[in-house]
C-alpha cells in the first residue's frame, strides 16, 4: 500500500513537471509567435505601401501643377498666333516652334503621371491583396489564442491542485520510506522504479531472483541503481498465483 501511494507521488511530479513544461514549451505558443510575426510583417508592408502611394501623390500633385503651368503657356501662344493680326511671319514660326516644344513636354509630363497613376494601381491592388491576408491572420490570431488562454488556464488549475494532493499523499507514507524517496530523488527524477519480467525500469538490467521473491513481501531497492522497486503487471500476476 505504502509503495502505491509513493507511485502517485511520483506520477503526481511527473504531471508537474509535464504541466510546466508545456506552459514554457506550448507548441501553441510558438504558433502564435510565428503568426505575430507574420502580421508585423504585413502591417509594416502595409504602411510601406501608403509611404509610397503618398510619396506617389506628392510628385502627382507636382506634375499636375506643370502640366496645368503648360496648359496655360500653350493657351497662352495660341491667343498670340489666332489674335494678333500684326504678327509677321519670322514671329508666327517662332511662336509655332515654341507651342510644338511646349506640346512635347507636357506630352513627356503627362506620361510620367500616367506612369505614377499606374504605379499607384498597383499599389492599391497589393494594398487590398495584403489587408485580406492580414485579416485572416489576426483572425486565426485572436482564435488560437483563445484556445491558447484556456488550455493555459486549465493547466494552471491542474498544477494549482498538485500541492494539496501531494501534502495528503505525503501524510500517509512511512516517515523513514519518504526519507529515502527524498534522497533518491536527488539523484533520479524517478526514485521508484516498476519491475516488468524481472527488469528493472530505471535501470533496465535484470534482476536476482532473490529481488524478485522479496518484492512480493517486502521493500526491495535496486542492487544496481538503488531505486525503490515496486511490482509491474507480470510480477503481480505471479504473486496472485
Amino acid at each position: 500500500m505504502a509503495l502505491k501511494i509513493l507511485w502517485q507521488i511520483q506520477e503526481t511530479e511527473k504531471l508537474q513537471f509535464r504541466l510546466e513544461k508545456q506552459l514554457k514549451e506550448d507548441e501553441v505558443a510558438k504558433k502564435l509567435r510565428d503568426i505575430k510575426h507574420k502580421i508585423i510583417n504585413m502591417q509594416e508592408r502595409v504602411k510601406g505601401i501608403k509611404d509610397k502611394d503618398n510619396n506617389l501623390k506628392h510628385k502627382g500633385d507636382i506634375l499636375e501643377q506643370e502640366i496645368a503651368g503648360l496648359n496655360q503657356e500653350i493657351k497662352s501662344i495660341n491667343e498670340r498666333l489666332y489674335t494678333d493680326k500684326n504678327t509677321n511671319f519670322k514671329e508666327l514660326s517662332a511662336h509655332t516652334k515654341q507651342l510644338d516644344k511646349i506640346k512635347t513636354q507636357r506630352e513627356e509630363v503627362e506620361n510620367k503621371y500616367l506612369g505614377l497613376l499606374e504605379q499607384r494601381e498597383d499599389l492599391l491592388n497589393e494594398f487590398k491583396k495584403i489587408k485580406v491576408e492580414l485579416k485572416s491572420a489576426q483572425e486565426e490570431f485572436k482564435k488560437l489564442h483563445k484556445t491558447y488562454e484556456n488550455k493555459r488556464a486549465n493547466i494552471r488549475k491542474v498544477l494549482e491542485s498538485i500541492p494539496t494532493a501531494r501534502s495528503e499523499l505525503i501524510e500517509s507514507i512511512d516517515k523513514k520510506l519518504w526519507l529515502k524517496y527524498l534522497e533518491l530523488k536527488k539523484k533520479y527524477p524517478d526514485p521508484l522504479s516498476r519491475v516488468d519480467k524481472g527488469i528493472c525500469s530505471g535501470c533496465h538490467i535484470g534482476l536476482y531472483t532473490d529481488e524478485i521473491n522479496r518484492l512480493k513481501k517486502e521493500i526491495v531497492f535496486c542492487s544496481h541503481c538503488g531505486r525503490i522497486l515496486i511490482p509491474g503487471n507480470s510480477e503481480e500476476n505471479q504473486s496472485a498465483c
